[in-house]
This record gives C-alpha cells, structure tokens and sequence, in this order.
C-alpha cells in the first residue's frame, strides 16, 4: 500500500510542474533556514573543538565591583590577586583555570607584518580543554614554576610565521619583542569560540602584571570543570560564597562583587538578553528562539495549507472514484498525509545538499574560521522538523479530502 501511494505521489507532482517546483520552494527555503540556524546554534551552544564536554563546565567571564561609599563602580574580568587567592581555593570544582581575555598584537619578520591574537594561560587550560596537538605538547606545572619561556601556537600561526615547514617545535617566536620557545601546535579553534580561541598561547605567570597588589578587577576568566553536570550547582554556590569572603576581606571591606558562574549557554544569554546582575537571559533567548521557529515553520506551513487547499479540485475525481470502489476516509486521510510527508522528505534532501552548500560559501567567504557543520544534531533537527512540518501542513487538507463525498463531486462534474 505504501509503494502505491509512493507512486501516485511521484505522479501527483510530475502532473502539475509549477505547482511541484512551488511546494518543493516553500519546503527547501524553509528548512534551508531552520538548518542553518541550527548549525549555527550548535556551534555557538554546543559541545565543540576544543571545549568537549560543556555540561561539566562553569565559566566566569565578567564582575562588577560597586564601590558602597562613592557609588562608582568597575566592570571587567578579574585580577590575578583574586584568582591566585579565591577562585584556585575553591573545593568543589575537580579544576580551576585561569585564563586572560584575547589581547590582538602585531609581530614582523623580513618585512612582513603578522597580527595574532594571543591568551595568557596555565596548565590547567590544557587539561580541561581537549586540543588537538599536531605537535609537542602543552606547557606544564614545572614548566611554569621554572619560568620557562613556552609558548602554543596554532597551525595557522604556524603556517604564517614558519611558512611551509614540517616541525616547529624548539624554534624560537618574538612575541611583544620577547622571545619564545615553541612546545608545540594545536589545531587552530573557531573564533566563535571566544573563551579559549587564540593563535598564541603563553603561560600566564609570565605575564607583566603586577599580582602584589589586591585589586579585583582585571583581564581573567576562569574555567570551572566539575567531576559531574550535578556538581556545578554546588559550584555556582561555593562561588557565591567566594565573592562574598572576597568582598569582605581587608581591602575591599566597601565594596560590593557581582558576578556569576555561568554555563556555556548562560555565558552568551546573559551578555545579549539579561544583565549581570539576576537575570541569564535564558528565558528570552527560548522565547525568541521559539518566535523564530513559529516564523519559519508554522507560516509556511500556512501557507502550503492553502496551496493544498486550491488545488483539491485537481484531486476530486480521483477521491470520488476511490471512495467509490469501496475506500475509507481514513485511508483517503492516510493516502495524503504519506504524500505530503513524503514530498517533505524530497525537499528535507534538497534543503540538505543547499545547506551543505551555503555552509561551505559562508564558512569561506563570510566568517573566519566558523566551521560550520552538517553534524548529528543538525541533521535530526532536520529530520523532526520535515516530518513536523509535513503534518503540519498536511493533516487539515487530508482530512478535507478524506471527508468529500463521492455522489456530491461526481453530480457536481456532470
């Protein structure tokens, strides 16, 4: 039964070309959408290269410090006074990363000028991180204490610096007019990934900033990897309580610390749709997510409801003939929901290979280094969707169908 319903669709839409290539549009237009949004979601809010398992994961990215006696207040990362003394004292975390916000700088070699971004870091970094090391390895606890000059680069730095040559590891790199010895190459992060993308990566105790004085705010973030997803509200609440030691130590007894361990989700959300004071921001971006996917999905679909709709005549003959010879309305129902699921599917292919399409121009000539991608969960959303919007805009035209009478039609065409 269900071949011969394949066969009368492929007939359907081979009878009326235009109106064929119109549902086809409709179709691939709308689910070309939804899946490029969806790769973009998964790629700003997902697990991916290098940050792996997010679940586990707590950032800290922003803190307000408010001074109660002049109201003035500051707004930054933090300083590596408040790491060093609180944030690496911290228990529940199974690790603490310390790790500075992207500083963009240039360096020159014969003539020609490189402009890199580059990140303090420790070695906590690269066990919470999973890079992929091409080659060398990480710079390590002891590498640090013995204030070894190391530093990571990323292949394209690589590239770009050293120009065409197999291996880099033990050469030298001028860094902000320092010189560096390479411990090794990673494979270069999507940009997107504004926590830990970088071209260089130097250890963060050899930074120039002072960490004698006790001032709060300043360039760091700080990772916080937990041993379970049910830990991090018990970090979250030890954080909490570190602020509040912190704010009420020796020099800074006037002051107020709002700040907030987010997860990977929150740390966008909060930035964009809330404040760094009580609101992530959550419940907006799923209310605006949910809007989006109304316009792009139940409009159309509207749309496809009425197109179906004017051309039941077409079909009348065809209803009053099989209702005739002694078929159900049910089976009249379930002939044009597989139909209409089945085009579906037709146009979720041909959404896909656009899609693949599109990726390819906008990861080449719109955005560096977005990588976007075709993964699992881009293709199921496509799938669930297709079928969602296949039901959609099938089942009240189906049951309209279903409903016609066979003496009424063929009366009305005598």
């Amino acid at each position: 039964m269900i071949f011969n319903y394949l066969k009368i669709t492929f007939s359907v839409l081979k009878r009326n070309r235009f109106y064929s290539f119109i549902v086809f549009f409709g179709i691939c237009f709308t689910l070309t959408i939804i899946v490029l949004l969806s790769s973009i979601f998964s790629q700003l809010f997902g697990a991916g290269y290098p940050e792996g398992d997010i679940n586990k994961k707590l950032y800290v990215l922003t803190i307000l410090e408010i001074d109660k006696e002049t109201n003035l207040s500051r707004t930054g990362g933090f300083s590596p006074y408040f790491a060093n003394n609180f944030l690496k004292e911290m228990k529940t975390p199974d690790k603490v990363s310390i790790v500075s916000g992207g500083n963009v700088s240039n360096t020159y070699l014969n003539n020609k000028k490189i402009k890199y971004t580059y990140k303090y870091t420790d070695a906590e970094f690269w066990d919470i991180n999973s890079f992929d090391f091409i080659e060398g390895r990480p710079f390590g606890v002891k590498d640090i204490a013995d204030n070894r000059n190391l530093i990571v680069i990323s292949d394209e730095f690589k590239e770009e610096y050293f120009g065409n040559v197999e291996k880099v590891v033990g050469k030298k790199v001028i860094i902000n007019d320092l010189s560096y010895e390479v411990a090794g190459v990673v494979k270069e992060s999507s940009n997107l990934r504004e926590v830990v993308y970088a071209n260089v990566y130097l250890p963060h105790d050899l930074n120039k900033n002072s960490q004698s004085n006790t001032d709060i705010v300043g360039n760091y973030r700080a990772i916080f990897m937990a041993s379970d997803k049910s830990s991090t509200s018990l970090i979250k609440k030890e954080y909490s309580q570190i602020l509040k030691n912190a704010a009420a130590n020796a020099g800074a007894a006037n002051k107020e610390l709002i700040s907030h361990a987010d997860t990977f989700l929150e740390v966008y959300t909060r930035n964009t749709f809330g404040n760094i004071f009580n609101d992530s921001g959550t419940s907006k971006f799923y209310t605006i997510l949910g809007i989006l996917i109304l316009i792009f999905l139940f409009l159309p679909a509207l749309t496809l409801i009425n197109l179906i709709l004017t051309k039941m005549s077409e079909r009348a003959d065809e209803i009053a003939i099989r209702k005739s010879v002694g078929a159900s309305s049910l089976q009249i129902f379930f002939q044009f929901i597989v139909e209409n699921i089945m085009i579906n599917l037709l146009g979720a292919i041909f959404a896909l290979l656009l899609s693949f399409v599109l990726i390819k121009v906008i990861d080449a000539y719109f955005f560096e280094k977005i990588n976007l991608t075709l993964n699992w969960f881009v293709l199921l959303v496509t799938l669930i969707l297709s079928l969602v919007f296949s039901l959609i805009s099938g089942a009240y035209p189906a049951y309209r169908l279903s409903k016609m009478e066979p003496i009424g039609i063929l009366k009305s065409n005598s």
